[in-house]
């Protein structure tokens, strides 16, 4: 008889994005593109994270406009980087939880 044994790596939300976290440094380590772009997906994200705990309807269209309507922000490890760092949770075409990326935002809708 054979054994084999398998690890696999699960992401989780950590709770909510500290107010002093470095997107700076996670932009240099992993990101390394346009600052400009990123300065706009941060305000994004920040907007969209605050409008959530307020209880508003918010879409957000990220990188290939595709949109869709947002659940959940926090901080999140998993995958592609398996470090933490702000992502936003929705539900697409597809069934399930889907997870963006603060760096992915083009623009948000904040609905009443």
């Amino acid at each position: 008889m054979k054994y084999e044994t398998v690890t696999r790596r699960v992401g989780e939300w950590l709770g909510d994005v500290p107010e002093d976290w470095n997107y700076d440094e996670f932009c240099d380590k992993f990101l390394s593109e346009d600052k400009k772009l990123y300065e706009d997906s941060i305000r994004l994200f920040k907007e969209m994270s605050a409008a959530i705990k307020q209880g508003k309807k918010v879409i957000a269209t990220k990188s290939g406009q595709f949109s869709h309507e947002v659940f959940s922000c926090g901080l999140y490890d998993g995958w592609p980087f398996w470090v933490p760092r702000p992502c936003y949770s929705y539900k697409g075409p597809i069934p399930g939880e889907h997870i963006g990326e603060f760096y992915d935002l083009t623009s948000i809708r904040v609905k009443q």
